[in-house]
C-alpha cells in the first residue's frame, strides 16, 4: 500500500487550503468582534457648554476694598546655622 506522489501533493494541497481558510475565518472573526466590542460609545453630556464671560470692570467696582489691603513686608534673610548643603541626598 504505497502512497503515490500524486496523493501526497493532493493531501498537502488540501492541508494548505484548509490552513488558509482557517486563517481567513480567524481574521474575519477577530475583525467582527473588534468592531462589535471596541465600538466608540457616544455619550451625551448632561451639561451644556457656555461661553465664559470675564468682567474686567469688577476690579474698578472693588477699588475701595483693594485700597484697604496692606502689602507684605519683605522677608528678611535667614539668620542662624544652616543645615546640610543638599538635604535631598542620603547620609
Amino acid at each position: 500500500m504505497a502512497i503515490s506522489f500524486g496523493k501526497i501533493k493532493k493531501i498537502e494541497l488540501k492541508n494548505y487550503l484548509i490552513n488558509v481558510l482557517l486563517i481567513i475565518v480567524l481574521f474575519g472573526a477577530i475583525y467582527l468582534l473588534r468592531n462589535r466590542f471596541l465600538k466608540e460609545v457616544l455619550v451625551e453630556s448632561p451639561m451644556t457648554v457656555r461661553k465664559a464671560r470675564v468682567d474686567f470692570n469688577s476690579l474698578e467696582k472693588q477699588k475701595s476694598f483693594l485700597e484697604k489691603l496692606i502689602p507684605y513686608s519683605e522677608i528678611p534673610e535667614f539668620e542662624g546655622a544652616k543645615g546640610r548643603e543638599n538635604p535631598f541626598i542620603p547620609y
